[in-house]
């Protein structure tokens, strides 16, 4: 064999063995929380940093200012009105939901309150 062919094998090797570490170490730092924090399924969620978040699912929706192992129940949604997505940007949230059902936050998810759409629902 020459150099350049075991040089190649080589470097993929040493590549494959890094990624490989990589992912076991990186995939190592995460814990489930279903059933907790809310006993339902997490529809979308966002970490505005380590300790204050926000998440939606069937129920509702939810706050923390702890970190990912405290929730608070925050805006009660029924399940009619289900929340699909949660998404934040310049300090103003929005969650939009089933039905035309919307709720914005001006003030980085302090408070919430129902965002008037002029969208038809069937």
């Amino acid at each position: 064999m020459n150099a350049n062919f075991c040089r190649t094998i080589l470097t993929k090797a040493v590549i494959l063995f890094i990624l490989t570490f990589t992912a076991k170490s990186s995939t190592a730092q995460w814990e489930m929380l279903i059933p907790n924090p809310t006993g339902e399924s997490v529809t979308d969620i966002y970490m505005r940093d380590d300790s204050t978040g926000f998440l939606i699912n069937t129920n509702g929706l939810y706050r923390t200012g702890s970190g990912p192992n405290s929730w608070e129940l925050i805006w009660n949604i029924d399940l009619v009105n289900e929340c699909t997505d949660l998404d934040f940007g310049n300090g103003i949230g929005v969650i939009v939901g089933k039905n035309g059902f919307s709720l914005i936050s001006r003030d980085n998810g302090e408070s919430w309150g129902n965002l008037n759409t002029s969208f038809l629902t069937r």
